[in-house]
This record gives structure tokens, C-alpha cells and sequence, in this order.
């Protein structure tokens, strides 16, 4: 049965600029809706969610929630089911905004939710978790703090973290949203001094503040019984499981990814901002002179690259993922944690490097010699000393 984007609306509930921030979290956990509006239907201002405050560092009870509101991409039911999954793939928040006409903003459609748009989707039907499941990086121990717990996330780009104990054994899942709603409100003990006797939320073990029946799913399980999984539990990632140790994560993103494999342009580039478009074109021109190459290996199916910004005063950071499809099954590469890569304030440097391990991947993948590109990047340091 086909989804019109109208169907994946629901309600929306709103606070004001001037409530302070705790209320909109407040919200958010209440609804598990995981965004807010902030201001009316007829006075949009904006959305709040958890992934927007995963890294805020202020206290909630004085911060005025129009302060951290981001304006999200508004959807009609004119909008494409194509369009609404793009949008998801663009960025990384929670929720768009949707108007039912007149300029009056009154749903919004959870990421989750756009999962639906692909259900009966050829090659969701048959691929399997482990075609499209990324980030193995993604897993903390189990006593790890909180705030080391959000840095990782940070660092590599993700909102779900594996918990494991110390067999290496899956236990559980964290998100931001659970540090959001779990944490944050309690964290404003941290920003003034607090008694002797009195822990340091951020300080505490992660394994208080997440979701120890987390759903999972099995590798070798259909992609579309993941998907379906991802709406009916409300959730935005699985944790990919097998033999009681985790494998690796599958997010709304790598599933959003199944149905572009039937695109006409080889090269997708996602994320860039209004003001980096410009960019745009020579970033699609590196993908391309990229596949030129890897197909002389082998024949690929698409690549996408995305690019995340982080703002640092005023000098942008660049984050980069590609993602190659070589008949129908993921590969990925990521920018790396190491500090010494954190400085590349160039993106077209950024995707050069990224493309470069993506190679390196191709390259194993063709002589099946699994690398650790972070063993390989350990080396070549020490080698350097």
C-alpha cells in the first residue's frame, strides 16, 4: 500500500521562545515525539530536538528555548516521498516540520517514520542488515561516562552508542536522546559548585541513563523486517547483534540509503550547507574521477558522500562519511577520531581523505584481506616518531 507523506504526520506540541529549555526537554520526554515546536502553529519558529542538544553545554534552566531552536525544512502533502527521504538524508535531525496549508505549521514527520516511504522498495526487500548496517566504532564499555560517552558520538558522528560489559558482550544501547532527557536536566549542578557529597551527572556511568532492553536485530536478518522493526518500537537505530556481541548499528540513514541504489546520477552529495553549494559540484566531480577508478575493479552501484559541518567560532570543521554500494552491499569511511585529523577546516580535503580509505576498502574488499585503517594509521604514526 503506498504511504502519502500526509499519513506520516503527527501531532506537534509547542513551547515559547521564552520557556526556558528545560520545559522543552520536558516535552520531548513526555510526547517521546523527541522534538518540540517553538512559538504557534501561525508563528513557526523553529524545532528543538534531542540531536541539536546533544553537545549543549549551558544549563537548561536558564536558557531561553528560542536560543537553540534550528528552522527545519517544512513538508506539504505536495512534497515527493523522494524529497522527504532526501531531507532525512541532508541532515541528521530528529524531525521535519509539516503544514497542512496556509502557512500554518501543525505536524512534524519523525525520522523513523520516513521508513515507511520505502517499505515495498525492490531493493529493501532483498537486501539483508549487514548489506547496509555501519559504524562497528559505535560501542563503549559499560562503565563509561557519560560525557565521554558524548564525545565519542560527537567524534564519529552518531547518536547511538553499544554498550557492552566486560566479556565484550552486548548489554545495551545509549542515545542522545537519553542523554538529553536523562542527563541534561540534571546537569546544571555542574555549571555552579555543588556539595561534597553530590556526583557530577556527566560523571556517572553511562550504563544509568540507557536503554538495557534495547531492540536488536541480527545481521543476516531481511532489511525490510529491520525497517519495520525501526517503526513499530519507535526507533531511530538497531543494534546489530550476533552471538551476543555486537556487530554493528543500523540507522535510519543507512536504511534511507537502499532506495537510492536505482538513482541516474552515480555520485549523491548530502549535508552541505545553504552557503557551501557552491561546493557542490567539484565535491560530485571527486566522487565521480572515484568511481572511474574503483570500477575498473569492480562494478559499483552509487557513492555517496556526506558532509557534516561543525562550526567552531568562525571557522568551519568538516566531517565527511562516504558510502559505496558494490552490488547492493555498503562500504564505508569516515573521517577519523584521531586529533591530529580534526583540524581540516578545507571539505574538498576532507572528502580526498575519506575517499582515499574508501579505496583502501575497495581494495581489501577485492583481495578479501580485511584492514584496520586505525591499526594502519597507529602504525604509520609510530612510524613517524
Amino acid at each position: 500500500m503506498v504511504v502519502t507523506v500526509s499519513e506520516l504526520s503527527s501531532k506537534i506540541s509547542f513551547v515559547s521562545p521564552q520557556d526556558k529549555l528545560v520545559k522543552a526537554i520536558s516535552v520531548i520526554k513526555s510526547d517521546r515525539a523527541r522534538a518540540v515546536g517553538v512559538g504557534s502553529e501561525k508563528e513557526f519558529l523553529g524545532l528543538i530536538d534531542d540531536r541539536c542538544l546533544r553537545d549543549f553545554a549551558h544549563s537548561p534552566e536558564t536558557t531561553n528555548a528560542g536560543t537553540v531552536a534550528f528552522m527545519p525544512a517544512i513538508v506539504t502533502s505536495e512534497t515527493s516521498a523522494e524529497e522527504v527521504v532526501r531531507l532525512f538524508l541532508d541532515s541528521m535531525n530528529s524531525a521535519v516540520a509539516y503544514s497542512s496549508g496556509n502557512g500554518v505549521v501543525d505536524g512534524i514527520i519523525l525520522r523513523n517514520q520516513a521508513l515507511r516511504l520505502i517499505l515495498d522498495a525492490s531493493n529493501v526487500r532483498s537486501a539483508t542488515v549487514a548489506d547496509y548496517a555501519s559504524h562497528a566504532d559505535a560501542v563503549v564499555p559499560d562503565f563509561t561516562t557519560i560525557a565521554t560517552a558524548r564525545n565519542k558520538m560527537r567524534d564519529i558522528g552518531v547518536h547511538h552508542l553499544m554498550l557492552t560489559n566486560p566479556q565484550k558482550e552486548f548489554v545495551g544501547v545509549v542515545s542522545s536522546f537519553d542523554i538529553v532527557t536523562k542527563a541534561l536536566p540534571n546537569s546544571a549542578e555542574q555549571l555552579r559548585p555543588a556539595p561534597a557529597n553530590k556526583v557530577d551527572v556527566f560523571n556517572s556511568p553511562v550504563s544509568g541513563i540507557a536503554s538495557m532492553q534495547a531492540v536488536t536485530i541480527a545481521p543476516g536478518e531481511k532489511l525490510a523486517v529491520a525497517i519495520k522493526k525501526m517503526i513499530d518500537t519507535n526507533v531511530a537505530a538497531l543494534a546489530v547483534v550476533e552471538g551476543g556481541k555486537p556487530v554493528s548499528i543500523l540507522t535510519v540513514r543507512d536504511a534511507l540509503h537502499a532506495v537510492l541504489l536505482s538513482q541516474s546520477e552515480p555520485v549523491q552529495v548530502f549535508g552541505l550547507r545553504n552557503d557551501e553549494k557552491a561546493m557542490q559540484q567539484s565535491i560530485i566531480d571527486m566522487g565521480a574521477a572515484f568511481l572511474g577508478k574503483a570500477g575498473r575493479k569492480m562494478p559499483t552501484d552509487y557513492l555517496a558522500i556526506h558532509v557534516k559541518t561543525v562550526l567552531e567560532g568562525k571557522k568551519r570543521r568538516y566531517m565527511v562519511k562516504g558510502k559505496i554500494f558494490i552490488n547492493g552491499k555498503m562500504y564505508t569511511a569516515s573521517t577519523p577520531e584521531n586529533s591530529s585529523h580534526k583540524g581540516i577546516w578545507e571539505p574538498r580535503t576532507a572528502v580526498k581523505e575519506v575517499l582515499d580509505d574508501l579505496g583502501r576498502v575497495i581494495s581489501d574488499h577485492v583481495h578479501s584481506k580485511p584492514r584496520s585503517l586505525e591499526r594502519e594509521r597507529g602504525e604509520e604514526k609510530r612510524r613517524g616518531e
